[in-house]
């Protein structure tokens, strides 16, 4: 094995369970052959679609207050 293996393997020995998922759905998607797909492990859950925004678009003013009606909104809460 050689030595960059080796530190591939630490690094993987040290992951949480989350992050090995992750891992195996980065693998899955850029790593494999087109024409030998790799298996699917039965606790890995495919990537969902994202829900909400495009990361970096804006749906308001740059100007706009967004807390200008927290007070109010509170109130209707009963917080205040």
């Amino acid at each position: 094995m050689s030595e960059l293996q080796k530190q591939v393997m630490e690094i993987i020995e040290e992951m949480p369970e989350e992050n090995l998922k992750v891992l195996v759905n980065f693998m899955q998607i850029f790593v494999q052959s087109k024409n030998k797909p790799l298996p699917v492990a039965h606790s890995v859950k495919k990537a969902s679609k994202r829900i909400g925004i495009a990361e970096g678009e804006e749906l308001y003013a740059p100007d706009y207050d967004i807390d200008e009606y927290n007070g109010e909104i509170a109130k209707m809460f009963g917080v205040v």
